[in-house]
């Protein structure tokens, strides 16, 4: 199932969650190491692509902020 998200609207909670959880999830099976924006950026970006979303810029920078966030915890 495809998911496409409202390019006008915020990402929602359970979105985000998904796509911070499949990011470090991609990242991890890459041997990434989530320590910087670039590589945040690489790992939302194909995550999103895996997932079906389609991010406004909006949206990608928050979700980038919050893998980067979880990754550091």
């Amino acid at each position: 199932m495809t998911k496409y998200m409202q390019t006008d609207e915020l990402i929602s909670p359970a979105t985000l969650n998904d796509l911070v959880e499949q990011s470090k999830d991609h990242a991890e099976r890459h041997d990434y190491n989530i320590d910087s924006y670039d590589i945040a950026e690489t790992c939302i970006d194909e995550s999103a692509q895996l997932l079906g979303f389609e991010l406004n810029p909006d949206q990608r920078a928050i979700a980038i902020q919050a893998l980067l966030s979880a990754a550091s915890t």
